[in-house]
C-alpha cells in the first residue's frame, strides 16, 4: 500500500511540480506526518525530492528530473484501455493526440502487460458515436475551442427558439469551457454579467474580438452544468395519457423490450383479468404522445385524454384511405 503512495506522491509532483504537504495529504487521504515520512523515503531511495520552508515553500523535485515509471496498476490499466477515445474529441480534432499519448503509456509499460491490453480490447468494446440525428453541423466549435484554450473573448451569432419561431441574435461572451452530452456539444460561457449555456450546432458564427478574459479562479464548470441542465429538464412540459397494453405487448415489455412502457408499468399498473395493463405514460408534448401510440399499432389503445384518442383514431383512417386507394 505504501509503494503505491509513494509513486502517486512521485507522479503529482511530476505533473503537478509543486506542492505542499496538506494538499498531498488531502489527496492522499493520509496524515500530513505520512507525507513528511514517505518524502524522507523517497530521498532515501535516490529520488531528488526535498521540501522547501516558508509562506511559498512545498514539497518538490529537483529541476529536469523525471521518472518513466507510469505508477499504473494491472486494474488501473485494464481500465484506461476500456475506456477508448471518445468519438467527439474527433470533432475537436484531438484524437490523435490522445491515441499518441496512449500508445506512449504502453510503452513504458512492462512487457507482461502488453498482452493484457490487447486480451482487453477483445473483450470489451465501447461505442462512442452518436445516434442518427445528433450530428448537428458545428462550423464553430473548433474556433470556440481554441478560443477557451486562450483565454480570448467571442463575438457569437446564434438562434434560439422562442415559442414556435426561431429568433437570432448577437452577445459578446467569455468562454469558460464546452460540454459534450449524448452527441451535442454545448458551450459555457459569461456575458451580459450572467451565465449562459448555448447548444454549439445553434452557433452560426464565431469571431474573437481580440480582448483577452480571465478566468474566475471559483468557477466550477462541472457544478454549473448540472445545474443548468436540471433546470431544463425542470421545464419540460409534460403531457400524460392512460393507455391499455395489448398482453400480446406486455411479454415483450416485461424483459425490458420497451423503456419508456417498461418504466411507465414501474412506476404503476392496473393488470386486467385477459393480462392486458392499464397504465400512464409521459411525453413532452400531444404529437410525441399521437407518433409513439401509432407506432404500436394495435397492440395498445388510448383511454386518455380523448383528444388524443380521437386524433390516434382520425389518423389511422387516413393510413387506411390511402392504403386501400390502390
Amino acid at each position: 500500500m505504501r509503494a503505491d503512495r509513494l509513486l502517486s506522491i512521485l507522479m503529482l509532483l511530476q505533473g503537478r511540480g509543486k506542492m505542499s504537504a496538506p494538499q498531498l495529504a488531502k489527496e492522499l487521504e493520509v496524515s500530513v506526518r505520512s507525507i513528511y515520512r514517505d518524502i524522507d523515503a523517497l530521498s532515501a531511495a535516490g529520488v531528488p525530492v526535498y521540501v522547501e520552508r516558508g509562506v511559498n515553500g512545498g514539497c518538490t523535485l529537483l529541476e529536469g528530473y523525471r521518472n518513466n515509471l507510469t505508477g499504473l496498476t494491472r486494474e488501473e490499466v485494464k481500465a484506461l484501455f476500456i475506456l477508448g477515445i471518445p468519438a467527439s474529441l474527433d470533432e475537436l480534432g484531438i484524437s490523435r493526440e490522445v491515441r499518441s499519448a496512449l500508445r506512449k503509456i504502453m510503452a513504458s509499460l512492462p512487457a507482461v502487460q502488453h498482452q493484457e491490453e490487447e486480451t482487453i480490447r477483445q473483450r470489451i468494446y465501447v461505442d462512442w458515436s452518436d445516434f442518427p440525428g445528433n450530428n448537428d453541423p458545428k462550423p464553430c466549435l473548433l474556433k470556440i475551442y481554441q478560443a477557451i484554450l486562450d483565454y480570448y473573448e467571442l463575438h457569437l451569432t446564434y438562434t434560439e427558439m422562442i415559442g414556435p419561431l426561431v429568433e437570432q441574435f448577437e452577445r459578446t461572451v467569455n468562454p469558460y469551457g464546452l460540454v459534450t452530452k449524448g452527441g451535442e456539444w454545448y458551450l459555457v460561457c459569461a456575458g451580459d454579467g450572467r451565465t449562459h449555456v448555448y447548444r454549439v450546432s445553434r452557433i452560426l458564427k464565431a469571431e474573437t474580438t481580440g480582448n483577452h478574459f480571465e478566468y474566475p479562479p471559483d468557477f466550477n464548470i462541472t457544478t454549473v452544468w448540472k445545474a443548468w441542465w436540471s433546470e431544463q429538464q425542470a421545464c419540460l412540459p409534460v403531457y400524460t395519457t392512460k393507455v391499455l397494453i395489448s398482453p400480446y405487448l406486455t411479454r415483450y415489455v416485461s424483459r425490458g423490450y420497451e423503456e419508456r412502457l417498461y418504466e411507465a408499468m414501474s412506476r404503476g399498473k392496473t393488470v386486467e383479468n385477459d393480462g392486458s395493463v392499464i397504465t400512464n405514460l409521459i411525453f413532452e408534448t400531444f404529437r410525441e404522445a399521437r407518433t409513439y401510440i401509432l407506432g404500436l399499432g394495435n397492440a395498445i389503445e388510448v383511454l386518455e385524454p380523448e383528444a388524443l384518442r380521437l386524433s390516434v383514431i382520425d389518423h389511422a383512417m387516413q393510413i387506411l384511405t390511402l392504403y386501400s386507394q390502390g
